[in-house]
């Protein structure tokens, strides 16, 4: 709304080209830096829930909830982040299908679901943990694992696997991602 209520008050045609090549500028930036990791970290095995945050930190800077997940071959290397979908300011709506469609696009063995809760809290909120059990049956039936599922707040992260609310099923015996 601000943006309508700024381009309408700019008067001239070339005003409103100069705003509208700015507006691109800052929207592409911001899309580099929350889409793309650090080149440093690619290839990295991801061990943990800390080592997987790293990766999506970038997270909490977004003001609608995105679901992403890491694509991770046989040793549990990252190869790459994929967005599955994107809602609104307090929800978001993903299925296990576009999860493992997109898996399975990639030849992904592991995954760990992440997403962010633009108000800021990491706390797991009951369709969280429902979309988490989802993803593990339907990862069983595929034969890809769900490592762990993230939730991004400000400045910090749940693990799912941190807190046991992985189904039984598909936890690590030893407790540790790798």
């Amino acid at each position: 709304m601000i943006d309508t209520i700024v381009v309408q008050n700019l008067r001239t045609q070339k005003d409103r080209i100069f705003y509208n090549s700015v507006r691109h500028t800052i929207d592409h930036l911001q899309n580099f830096l929350v889409n793309e990791p650090p080149a440093c970290i690619s290839k990295e095995k991801i061990t943990d829930s800390r080592s997987a945050y790293k990766l999506c930190k970038n997270m909490e800077l977004l003001d609608k909830e995105e679901f992403r997940i890491l694509i991770l071959d046989t040793l549990n290397q990252f190869q790459r982040i994929e967005t599955i979908s994107i809602g609104t300011v307090n929800s978001d709506l993903v299925s296990p299908r576009e999860v493992y469609r997109t898996a399975l696009l990639y030849d992904a063995v592991n995954i760990i679901g992440v997403h962010n809760h633009p108000s800021g809290s990491a706390e797991p909120s009951e369709p969280d943990i429902k979309i988490t059990k989802d993803l593990c049956k339907a990862g069983k039936l595929v034969n890809i694992k769900l490592l762990d599922h993230l939730v991004i707040g400000n400045h910090c992260y749940s693990s799912f696997a941190d807190l046991g609310l992985l189904p039984r099923e598909s936890k690590n015996d030893t407790g540790v991602i790798g």
